[in-house]
């Protein structure tokens, strides 16, 4: 499985942006990606996943874990951009209010709910 992993920093955020697929195998390098990009740079996470083409609910279950441990860092997990696949698993899982997500507007994030229209 083909997975592209990327980090960038801006002032207060660390954005991974990932294209590729993302389940259960895959999803455990995205996981460790995105830890050690946080112990790097600071807790507050953002997540690109416009690139996703496939994602599972293996791949669900390791952006809750990152969560999960970055809210233990004191940070906070948004989600800046997700594919058509990625919105679709968790439309069907009745997550699109669990995580975050954000839209660019003038230069900055503003945080909105998944799922809201």
């Amino acid at each position: 499985m083909n997975l592209l992993l990327d980090v960038r920093r801006d002032d207060s955020e660390t954005t991974v942006s990932v294209a590729g697929e993302i389940d259960l195998g895959s999803g455990q390098r995205l996981f460790e990606y995105a830890i050690e990009a946080v112990q790097r740079h600071g807790p507050q996470l953002a997540v690109d996943l416009g690139g996703v083409t496939f994602m599972d609910c293996g791949g669900v279950v390791v952006l809750l874990a990152i969560r999960s441990r970055v809210r233990r860092l004191g940070g906070q997990l948004s989600v800046v951009e997700m594919s058509g696949a990625v919105h679709k698993i968790l439309d069907i899982l009745g997550m699109d209010r669990t995580l975050s997500t954000s839209d660019e507007t003038c230069g900055r994030y503003r945080t909105t709910e998944l799922g809201s229209r």
